[in-house]
């Protein structure tokens, strides 16, 4: 099955399982111990080269909008997590590119995020750590927006335009190309108690030679670490999101 088609297999998937089923997809059950783990961070999946793919995208084209895609790969199962997620990529006239992040343990349950300027430090440890420990019986509600009497799931989380403006500045002199991208879970408390609004809050990290970011650190452009930049905001669609544009 080519990628595009697992994209939408898996996006469809999403869209169509029970609410109430949500929160199984984020946990698998550590056998060795019978200890639930909980899914934190998603890894691009470069087994069929989609690192070189982005990196091409970067040399040769603009890039106009990403959207981070809400996907499952198939009915919740105790052994294995079954969320993961898509980076859509739109680059210059042409549809977009489909980049799929799987999930990803840490080797560690300490919480190491990136920072940029634009939001201090402290919201991006506070949101994943939120996450990390929100009950499970509350998962399903992070996801989920109450529009009058109806029930609006998240699909995809839009970057802003201004966001991506930055990212396409920050990548145009990538001659060393991007080595990694993962995209963290977070849920923004100041959100949860709104029913209107969408309490998960993903953030979208690439890392970068090492060389580029002394280069930003030295420029004001973005504090990193562990030569990740992270990037970020991100609008939840639906509720709040305007439609892509049209593709060729």
């Amino acid at each position: 099955m080519s990628q595009n088609n697992h994209f939408t297999l898996y996006t469809q998937n999403w869209k169509m399982e029970p609410v109430l089923s949500l929160a199984d997809h984020f946990h698998y059950l550590k056998l060795d111990d019978g200890q639930q783990k909980r899914l934190s961070e998603y890894q691009l999946d470069d087994s069929n080269g989609q690192l070189a793919s982005l990196n091409e995208i970067v040399r040769n084209n603009t890039i106009t909008r990403i959207e981070m895609h809400m996907a499952l790969e198939g009915a919740a199962n105790l052994s294995v997590f079954t969320s993961c997620m898509y980076m859509s990529v739109y680059h210059g006239n042409l549809a977009p590119t489909h980049f799929k992040l799987n999930p990803f343990e840490k080797p560690n349950p300490e919480i190491h995020l990136p920072t940029t300027d634009i939001v201090p430090p402290i919201f991006k440890e506070m949101i994943a750590t939120n996450w990390d420990e929100v009950d499970n019986h509350l998962i399903d509600d992070l996801f989920i927006a109450k529009n009058v009497n109806v029930l609006e799931r998240v699909h995809y989380f839009l970057i802003g335009d201004a966001m991506t403006t930055f990212i396409d500045k920050m990548l145009e002199d990538c001659s060393h190309n991007i080595l990694d991208v993962k995209i963290y879970a977070g849920l923004d408390l100041n959100k949860f108690s709104n029913k209107e609004t969408i309490s998960f809050t993903p953030v979208l990290g690439f890392k970068l030679p090492i060389e580029m970011i002394n280069s930003y650190q030295a420029s004001g452009s973005a504090n990193c670490l562990r030569g990740e930049v992270l990037l970020e905001y991100s609008m939840p669609c639906p509720p709040a999101c305007k439609p892509p544009p049209s593709k060729l």
